[in-house]
């Protein structure tokens, strides 16, 4: 089982500022760990939370298509260059 630590307000994952791709811890001692350095760098403890990835469930945020101009629900965690509302998901 994996865990991750996401923001209780908007339910984003958090990853650490020199890896944007790990999301996921494989223990949730690991899991409070990564909780107790951002707490360390200046975060709010009571801001976070550590939870099984099975339990975690992603916001929906609504989002404007910028070809078609039609709105659209995403999942609050998409990369930008993977969202059709950003420019750089239309140059590739």
């Amino acid at each position: 089982m994996s865990y991750v630590v996401y923001r209780k307000s908007d339910s984003l994952i958090m990853h650490p500022a020199n890896n944007r791709y790990k999301t996921e811890w494989k223990s949730e001692g690991a899991a409070k760990a990564f909780l107790t350095r951002m707490v360390k760098m200046g975060y709010n403890r009571d801001e976070y939370a550590a939870v099984p990835s099975v339990d975690y469930k992603p916001a929906m945020v609504e989002k404007t298509n910028m070809m078609s101009g039609k709105k659209y629900m995403e999942d609050i965690n998409t990369p930008n260059y993977c969202s059709p509302s950003s420019e750089s998901y239309w140059s590739m």
